[in-house]
């Protein structure tokens, strides 16, 4: 009997392309350009393309409960099952589509890491671990609330050679590979 074991990178994902126009739309909407957005018809298929890559991606990675998934009107995207991977449980990590980091940084896609203490000790040591490890950016909500984040950069959704599933995938092993070591 031969045992067989699988690796992340053995299963297909679908490949998803963004035509130019869409790219435009992605990258270089801004605050007050809101009338060439919403009069755009390409509008819900650009959205619909980027949730597939959300969900694509999702499938070994998220926790199994109902509250796996979020999807608000400022955000969707996925849990990962911290215990699955024996990462820390002072650490949430999501991935998906946050529209304020969207619209602020223009990163559509990102990877996030919170610290479950709002303490601001246990943010600036989470920071520190992070910086040298792995590129990342500091986001602060309105609220004040703390996260950093690994974007998709632009050139994985320009270059017709890159599965944007594929590349999320693999920055989300790297992610937890890293945060693995995390205390």
């Amino acid at each position: 009997m031969a045992l067989y074991i699988l690796d992340y990178k053995w299963f297909y994902f679908e490949k998803i392309e963004f035509t130019e126009n869409e790219l435009g739309l992605i990258f270089k909407y801004k605050v007050g350009e809101d009338s060439e957005m919403f009069e755009n018809s390409s509008v819900p298929s650009l959205i619909n393309k980027l949730c597939q890559i959300i969900v694509d991606t999702k499938v070994e990675h998220v926790k199994k409960e109902k509250d796996s998934i979020w999807q608000r009107c400022d955000y969707f995207g996925y849990f990962l099952e911290n215990s699955k991977y024996e990462i820390s449980d002072k650490l949430t990590i999501w991935f998906g589509i946050d529209y304020n980091i969207w619209e602020v940084e223009n990163h559509p896609i990102i990877i996030q890491i919170e610290s479950n203490n709002k303490d601001e000790e246990k943010n600036i040591k989470l920071e520190n671990f992070l910086k040298d490890k792995i590129n990342c950016n500091k986001f602060i909500y309105e609220n004040g609330d703390i996260i950093f984040y690994i974007p998709l950069e632009k050139e994985i959704f320009e270059k017709e050679d890159k599965n944007i599933t594929e590349e999320l995938t693999d920055k989300i092993h790297q992610v937890i590979n890293l945060l693995q070591y995390y205390k």
